[in-house]
């Protein structure tokens, strides 16, 4: 049958509502049956409602501007009427996670038959729920629901076209054994998070893990919450994927995990926290690089735990990164834990832990050519020490080794007894490369983007300690923005090493010999008033081989506030930031290639603070000019701006010209802000003659005409005359003769 369309009291094609009793009644399409929907039908129903099942089949037959609408009663966005439950329109729907799916097609549904297109999903926990599955879903819109679209068991349905917004979590949630067999043209938007999300299940069969792309997102991360590997399943991770945990999750292994990635950046294997925004971007959409106390571990995931029954063979780690895993409550949860088992993990990291690896009962693991730091209770514990671990070939975080008592001098992560450290490395696989300022294991323009950043505002983009430490590539001891630009040469190819992995003992590090110069560099004259703005441009004349500029100038922060700065002429399109506090104004840009020859470079916009009093000359100085590595400060010359402020003081200045005919002008000052100002003229008998001016006024100069006309437009006759001007407390009378 088709569901009709029904027209009742007055409102045509009326809102359907689902009924639900206390006993759960849903709507049922029976097998051998098929149900179909027409466009612009919208459903509604309440909190608890399970969903319509579908053992049948189901054909939706929404279209573009007229979709059919699964949402909540108190949605009052569709329907007719909109406020369909007549509470008002003040409704805000809520949904609870006990509401379940809109749509369940269960395993015994005709996926011939049916198809979903056009529809809006709105207010549950999914949209569209399979259970071994395969419809064909096209053009649909989730939103503000739990998940998208969620996959049991088998189910490969096709998933194109549709729109995810404002979800809670991600757009799909999957078994491993399923995936859409197409997903093409999908977005995501708002809140929703970009990963394909991970059911909580145990895996019972082999399954290999590939890298996807997803709502246009290369090499989405996959999302988990606890997730089990069984006894009759071995995971295989492709080199690349990047596995997210939500918080206080973590993956159990009882038979297989082989997570062997490869040495390059883009083929390393990552299990992080969601809210790691290092590597797979940010994923949970809260648009904040997320940061880690690694002392403090309230929700964190708890890593990865290789139970006894797991065996040894099939459980690998190779060029893999595990980070922020551990718990606050239990110090057992770690980034890798062993119960009885003795996997192998080798040329990986293992950072930012509460324990790095933590081997328990008769654990025997083999961990070689790793690197081991920032773990903040042990990079590794053997608990029971039933074995000696063979953890030799690793980095600890320090050139002197691991933290123990056997390791004289070490300060790198601590190990416990049990723990062979023999032959540590002083510099470690994943140890962050020169330039590598993100510490995600490649060098990017990110990287240079990071180093300006941290030198406009370190408070609000710090750097920690390693990240300085690799910033400075031209190895002359501190950071400056030449260290960016020779980032960028590095990224495109124009040097392949840096300075300071070069011979020392070549001066400048031997990469770029030319040397830099300038001919002048300055800053503009200005003039403004108060309250308003004046743009004073940064130029420079015969630059020669500049490949970075680090500027501070300093302004009087009572009379100037900075607006805006950009890059320009030569500088234009050039890496740039800048950030101000305190008087200070710092400016940083950094370029792959040379700038050469004259110019301007930055343009900065100042505001004259309403406040300012009388006509001050404010300057704008140099306190700082780095070229490259060379300080030009003593070439550097400043410039001026003249602030026409308030006046300092009220006054009424004599009329010009006086005598006078047949008209004169009054000027005169007014010293503060919304002043009621009255200006008068009076004869010589002491008579109100005119009123020019009954107003408040700002503080500010003044000019106002008198013609020689009395209120009412009459001339007046020649004499003395005396004009008057009264603001707040100020009164002042002078006189002024009129002739014919």
């Amino acid at each position: 049958a088709t569901v009709p369309k029904r027209d009742f009291a007055g409102f045509s094609n009326i809102t359907y509502f689902f009924y639900t009793g206390y006993y759960g009644e849903r709507p049922i399409i029976n097998s051998g049956t098929t149900i179909t929907i027409p466009s612009g039908v919208i459903f509604k129903a309440g909190v608890g409602f399970p969903g319509i099942l579908v053992n049948g089949a189901l054909v939706v037959q929404g279209t573009l501007s007229q979709k059919v609408v699964f949402t909540d009663v108190r949605d009052d966005s569709y329907g007719n009427p909109f406020d369909s439950n007549g509470d008002g329109s003040s409704t805000s729907p809520g949904f609870s996670r006990n509401n379940k799916g809109w749509i369940e097609m269960s395993d015994v549904s005709d996926d011939s038959v049916s198809s979903i297109k056009y529809a809006v999903f709105r207010y549950r926990e999914y949209g569209i729920d399979l259970l071994q599955a395969s419809p064909r879903i096209s053009n649909c819109i989730f939103d503000k629901t739990d998940w998208g679209v969620r996959f049991n068991g088998v189910s490969q349905p096709t998933l194109d076209s549709c729109s995810f917004r404002n979800l809670t979590y991600a757009p799909i949630r999957t078994s491993l054994v399923s995936y859409p067999r197409s997903s093409n043209g999908n977005v995501m938007s708002g809140s929703t998070y970009r990963a394909i999300g991970i059911l909580e299940e145990t895996l019972v069969q082999d399954v290999t893990l590939p890298r996807r792309s997803f709502g246009g997102v290369n090499n989405i991360p996959y999302l988990f919450g606890d997730y089990t590997i069984g006894t009759s399943a071995v995971l295989t991770i492709s080199p690349g994927v990047v596995m997210k945990f939500f918080p206080d999750k973590r993956m159990i292994v009882r038979k297989g995990l082989i997570a062997e990635g490869g040495a390059h950046p883009d083929s390393i294997i990552v299990f992080t926290d969601i809210r790691d925004d290092f590597y797979g971007g940010d994923t949970n959409a809260d648009s904040s690089r997320s940061t880690f106390d690694p002392s403090f571990y309230p929700g964190n995931w708890r890593g990865i735990l290789f139970e006894g029954e797991s065996l040894d063979p099939l459980c690998r780690l190779r060029h893999c990164v595990v980070r922020y895993a551990g718990y606050y409550y239990d110090a057992q949860y770690g980034g890798i834990a062993t119960n009885n088992a003795s996997p192998t993990i080798t040329h990986s990291l293992v950072s930012r832990n509460r324990s790095g690896i933590i081997a328990s009962g008769a654990s025997n693991p083999v961990i070689n050519h790793c690197d081991i730091y920032d773990n903040s209770e042990f990079g590794i514990q053997n608990v029971n020490q039933s074995f000696v671990i063979d953890a030799r070939w690793n980095w600890w975080g320090s050139n002197s080794g691991p933290t123990h008592a056997g390791n004289l001098g070490g300060i790198g992560s601590t190990v416990t007894d049990g723990v062979n450290y023999s032959l540590f490395l002083t510099s470690g696989t994943y140890r962050p490369l020169a330039g590598d300022v993100s510490l995600n294991g490649s060098i990017q323009a990110f990287d240079a983007s990071l180093i300006l950043k941290w030198l406009a505002d370190p408070v609000i983009n710090p750097l920690n300690s390693l990240q300085q430490q690799v910033a400075d590539v031209s190895g002359n001891g501190s950071i400056l923005a030449y260290d960016a630009s020779l980032i960028l040469q590095y990224v495109v190819g124009k040097i392949s090493i840096f300075p300071i992995e070069f011979n020392r003992s070549i001066e400048g590090g031997g990469i770029l010999a030319n040397a830099v110069s300038v001919g002048s560099i300055g800053i503009t004259n200005g003039e403004v008033a108060r309250g308003r703005q004046v743009t004073v441009t940064l130029t420079a004349e015969g630059l020669t081989n500049v490949y970075a500029a680090g500027i501070e100038l300093s302004y009087d922060q009572e009379a100037l506030v900075p607006i805006s700065v950009r890059s320009v002429g030569l500088a234009g399109g050039k890496l740039f930031e800048y950030g101000a506090s305190d008087g200070r104004l710092r400016i940083f840009f950094a370029s792959a290639d040379a700038l050469t020859g004259g110019g301007g470079l930055v343009a900065i916009t100042f505001e004259a603070l309403d406040g300012v009093r009388g006509k001050i000359q404010s300057p704008v100085s140099f306190s700082q000019l780095f070229l490259n590595e060379t300080n030009f400060l003593a070439q550097a010359k400043g410039g001026v701006i003249e602030i026409h402020g308030k006046p300092v003081s009220y006054s009424l200045n004599q009329n010009y010209p006086n005598p006078f005919n047949p008209q004169t002008t009054i000027s005169y000052t007014v010293s503060n802000d919304g002043e009621h100002v009255r200006v008068e003229i009076y004869n010589i008998n002491g008579q109100l003659v005119r009123v020019l001016v009954d107003q408040q006024q700002l503080a500010g100069e003044y000019k106002v005409m008198w013609d020689g006309a009395t209120g009412r437009g009459e001339r007046v006759a020649s004499g003395l005359y005396m004009y008057r001007m009264k603001a707040g407390a100020y009164v002042s009378v002078k006189k002024m003769i009129m002739v014919k």
